[in-house]
């Protein structure tokens, strides 16, 4: 792969042309990744840049692909090549503006990594600037699933041209310390890689101006179901709770691979409400009392910070997390609940039980979250992005 060398940093002035390639839909979906996508299109709007938005479906795009988003249902190297045939798409675009718009910067959002990394390397190729926003540590999430081998001949090439990625881009955005610290580790410079979390839509998610304080007590667990997702501990402790409390309620909002895991045994304490659009999301949470977000061991969960706890921030959601992660530690650190083990089933089973009856514990991590939430809008985070972009540019 060819290389830029000899960089000068420049800033960019007036508008600048950027392209972001959003994967999914902007903005009705409800995937963490589209949300992210959304809000950083607009904050690179207010900071007075042209973007042109590369997505799937209707929606708030400029130029709509014509590959669709391959599903997460698909079976991994089925998935891969339909990702390898998008990246295809993207790069014959890349070279009809290279040729149109030479000094437009690319903002890759990643994952799809497949996808993004096929064009990133299409950009070093080009001599295109571009961005690199990892929404996850690639291909690191692959050795952790055991998709592949670390140490195997492809696992070791495809760290190596990551890592070259990494170097050519512009910056490398990123949601979490781990992550941050993580990266920061494979590139020369620290000020290379900055935090951009992902945070709550302050328009959308509010605290209730009057905290429920009567009737059934409702759990909520919403978001993608997938692999990363514990919801084995969540039926487990709704069980638990459903012999110390039945009446406790737990909704479930989502979709994804481990949906099957609900829907084959109902439980009657237990609601699944399947996929529902973004725009309903704050209403659900509006009607519940506390928030669930159940991550899987692995060794990349430290830095997991899934956005449905930032959600519920934003909602004045007091939430139980698991493991003791990034995101736990800030949930215990500000009061905003508590995090635990994956296997302590049954502690989370009697702290939901004790919040149910909405006493002194339950009252003062509302009144926490009313006064802390403020830092986590994504607004102020995209703003950040927006003008690390607008303020670093590169030129041969």
């Amino acid at each position: 792969m060819a290389t830029n060398s000899r960089r000068v940093l420049t800033p960019l002035e007036g508008a600048t042309r950027v392209i972001l390639y959003a994967a999914q839909t902007l903005p009705a979906s409800s995937v963490a990744c589209a949300v992210r996508c959304f809000h950083l299109a607009s904050a690179l709007g207010r900071a007075g840049i042209d973007v042109d938005v590369w997505s799937h479906t209707a929606g708030t795009r400029t130029t709509p692909l014509r590959l669709p988003f391959p599903s997460n249902r698909l079976p991994t190297a089925l998935r891969t090549l339909m990702e390898a045939f998008l990246a295809l798409e993207i790069s014959l675009r890349l070279v009809w503006r290279r040729l149109r718009t030479p000094d437009v910067v690319v903002v890759l959002s990643s994952p799809p990594f497949v996808t993004c990394f096929l064009a990133a390397h299409a950009c070093r190729l080009m001599g295109l600037r571009y961005v690199w926003d990892a929404r996850d540590v690639y291909p690191e999430v692959l050795f952790n699933f055991r998709v592949l081998r670390g140490d195997s001949a492809l696992g070791r090439w495809l760290a190596t041209s990551t890592r070259a990625l990494y170097r050519d881009a512009l910056f490398i955005s990123t949601p979490s310390d781990a992550f941050v610290a993580t990266i920061r580790d494979q590139v020369a410079s620290k000020d290379h890689v900055v935090l951009v979390r992902n945070g709550f839509d302050e328009a959308m998610f509010t605290p209730a101006t009057e905290p429920r304080d009567s009737g059934p007590f409702v759990c909520i667990f919403h978001g993608l179901l997938g692999r990363m997702h514990n919801i084995e501990l969540l039926l487990d402790v709704a069980d638990r709770v459903a012999a110390i409390r039945p009446d406790v309620k737990f909704v479930v909002v989502g979709y994804g691979p481990k949906e099957e895991l609900i829907r084959t045994t109902p439980r009657a304490n237990v609601s699944f409400l399947g996929s529902r659009p973004y725009a309903e999301i704050p209403a659900l949470l509006a009607k519940a009392d506390l928030g669930l977000a159940f991550i899987e061991d692995n060794q990349g969960t430290e830095g997991a910070f899934p956005v449905k706890v930032y959600e519920y921030i934003g909602a004045g959601l007091p939430v139980l997390v698991t493991p003791l992660s990034e995101a736990g530690r800030l949930v215990d650190e500000r009061s905003f609940g508590r995090s635990f083990t994956n296997q302590d089933a049954a502690g989370i089973a009697h702290t939901i039980a004790d919040l149910a009856s909405r006493g002194e514990r339950y009252a003062g991590w509302r009144r926490a979250l009313r006064e802390g939430r403020e830092p986590f809008s994504r607004r102020r985070w995209s703003d950040e992005f927006a003008s690390r972009l607008k303020s670093s540019a590169v030129r041969e």
